[in-house]
């Protein structure tokens, strides 16, 4: 039996990925300027903006941003925007951290760079070494979640919204990008979904850093110790909890 379901599996993923291929192959054939746009300009946007902040505010400061990427990519995501320093002011010193508007730019920044990618170059992802088997297997529990989580089928854009909007370094915007290409909605559609899911996302979480400040001072050493612990626990259950959707049965109805 579970030989069978690999096969359905490796299959499914088979058709994405042709569907994906004749897309690339016809826009870079028709549109090559915004087939390298699209391409070569989220992925080099990221070191570009590093450079220019180690060139502006100090190559510290970039170490810093480039620490911060790393793990509001893979492990915190939008729950990073609440580690923000109320009083850091638009020139970050060396030693302290960024500000929760700040985090919310960055992360909202990280966000559409990948939807970029995603929802124009997904078949050049599929082919990557280990990245690209991991996102053939992301479009297959995508899948899966469609299937037992109906009201997102139902819902289409807000579904594609509500997704992207949940804090996790393993939805965001790479499994919001993948659900509106499921959903039949067109790229123009996902990517604007993608982005408004970004900023509702964003925006909660920084008047959610704004409350933080107002209820706990955070220059308190329980507060400093604490706080990171609570959100690495949450960031620890809300990503079972996802695991747990995604790897549902789809025969389950929502």
């Amino acid at each position: 039996m579970s030989d069978l379901s690999n096969d359905a599996t490796m299959d499914s993923a088979e058709h994405v990925e042709q569907d994906e291929a004749v897309f690339a192959e016809s826009l870079r054939r028709a549109h090559p300027v915004l087939w390298y746009a699209t391409l070569l300009g989220p992925i080099l946007s990221v070191p570009a903006v590093l450079l220019s902040v180690g060139l502006v505010a100090g190559w510290g400061v970039a170490h810093r941003l480039a620490l911060t990427v790393l793990a509001t990519c893979f492990f915190f995501g939008r729950f990073m925007i609440l580690a923000g320093e109320s009083g850091a002011g638009a020139d970050v010193e060396y030693g302290s951290f960024f500000s929760p508007a700040q985090l919310a730019l960055l992360v909202f920044f990280l966000d559409v760079m990948t939807a970029v990618v995603v929802v124009f170059h997904m078949n050049v992802l599929f082919h990557l070494p280990v990245l690209g088997k991991r996102l053939q297997l992301l479009v297959e529990k995508s899948r899966n979640l469609l299937q037992s989580q109906r009201w997102m089928k139902r819902l289409t854009v807000a579904g594609v919204v509500v997704f992207v909007m949940f804090p996790l370094a393993s939805t965001g915007s790479l499994g919001g990008s993948i659900l509106g290409r499921l959903l039949g909605l067109s790229r123009g559609g996902t990517l604007a979904s993608v982005i408004a899911g970004s900023v509702l996302g964003c925006g909660t979480m920084y008047f959610g850093a704004g409350l933080i400040s107002t209820w706990f001072d955070r220059d308190d050493p329980v507060v400093q110790i604490a706080g990171p612990a609570v959100i690495a626990t949450l960031v620890i259950l809300l990503s079972m909890r996802y695991r747990k959707l995604i790897d549902s049965d789809a025969s389950v109805p929502a």
